[in-house]
């Protein structure tokens, strides 16, 4: 009985986490007119998520939220900039090539398909990149993309487990406004470390061997 009751405590107690963490993202995102403030609040929402999975929980939220938001405000921007500008670029060549009547444009939109999954899986694993390595964002792209190219079972896990959550979402919509942001970005820093502690025994193994 006093198991099951310090179970439902646990799980309350992370419900009330993820919430909380849930509204300094929106809060903190507003903050910068969302324009400004919805990248360095993804990146200090994922800084707090990535200490909870290395077993820091008793942290305190706020001030490790406030602390990266700051720290960060910068390189998140810019970093968040880079990747819109490719987004919309990608978006405008969609355009162009629905616009476009011709056989040489239905077979350009396979690449482009092609290049988009690519940019979307890219996405989920950009931000939880910067915060777990204090690298320069040239780095952060390259260390991205071979994070991806080693990791196919974190990747897949990473899909399946957004599909879950986007149908849950769909069926209780008002979960949104208060997990929507903490629970996406619980799953994707979760796949990520998978993929970044994967990543580190190669290279020890690597190492070993050498």
């Amino acid at each position: 009985m006093q198991q099951k009751a310090f179970s439902i405590l646990r799980i309350s107690d992370w419900i009330l986490k993820l919430a909380y963490l849930n509204a300094l993202f929106i809060a903190f995102s507003f903050l910068g007119c969302l324009i400004g403030g919805v990248f360095p609040a993804t990146t200090a929402m994922l800084t707090v998520i990535r200490k909870w999975l290395m077993g820091d929980t008793e942290i305190p939220v706020f001030s490790t939220f406030w602390v990266s938001y700051k720290k960060d405000f910068l390189r998140s921007n810019l970093l968040g900039y880079i990747l819109t500008f490719i987004g919309f670029t990608l978006f405008m060549y969609y355009l162009l090539l629905n616009q476009t009547v011709s056989e040489v444009a239905v077979w350009l939109r396979y690449p482009l398909v092609i290049i988009t999954i690519i940019y979307i899986v890219f996405l989920l694993y950009v931000f939880p990149v910067f915060v777990h390595y204090e690298i320069k964002i040239p780095q952060i792209l390259k260390t991205t993309f071979l994070i991806m190219s080693v990791s196919p079972l974190s990747t897949i896990m990473l899909i399946a487990a957004g599909i879950i959550l986007y149908f849950t979402m769909s069926n209780f919509p008002g979960l949104i406004p208060l997990f929507g942001g903490s629970l996406i970005g619980f799953i994707v820093m979760w796949s990520s470390y998978l993929a970044f502690s994967h990543l580190k025994r190669k290279e020890e193994k690597t190492v070993v061997l050498d």
